[in-house]
């Protein structure tokens, strides 16, 4: 993550089922995760809904914070697969036992570049053909 963030300059938002809506609690989270050597503290987190797929939540803070912080890329970096389907060329899914990896931080520095990358290699075989399918369909 370090890599990506020295690469791109980017911030951090949280989406991940640990975040923190409490301030005290970002702290703490963020003490936590400077401790184990991340370089940058997190900006935000999305909204947390038990009824809603991840994605809705990243859209939601998308559509709040785009025109605002003048956010003209995103990368969601994810060992899950419950994302828009508008998403999902944004989208750099991790192996749930390896995390991150030399080969996500070459591709989430890609996409943040704004350098599309339209290759099997950043999705498993699921997420792949409902790509597939939109880009077919002239969806994207």
């Amino acid at each position: 993550l370090n890599l990506i963030i020295e690469k791109t300059g980017c911030e951090i938002v949280l989406s991940s089922s640990w975040r923190c809506p409490d301030k005290d609690e970002m702290t703490l989270l963020n003490s936590q995760l400077r401790r184990k050597g991340l370089i940058k503290e997190y900006f935000d987190v999305t909204p947390y809904s038990h009824s809603r797929i991840r994605g809705e939540e990243i859209k939601e803070w998308l559509n709040k914070n785009c025109k605002q912080l003048e956010i003209t890329t995103f990368c969601i970096i994810d060992d899950d697969s419950d994302m828009l389907d508008e998403q999902l060329e944004h989208l750099v899914q991790t192996d749930t036992y390896y995390g991150i990896t030399n080969r996500e931080v070459h591709l989430a520095t890609l996409i943040l570049c704004n350098q599309f990358v339209p290759n099997k290699i950043r999705l498993n075989n699921e997420l792949y053909y409902r790509y597939r399918k939109q880009l077919d369909n002239g969806q994207i």
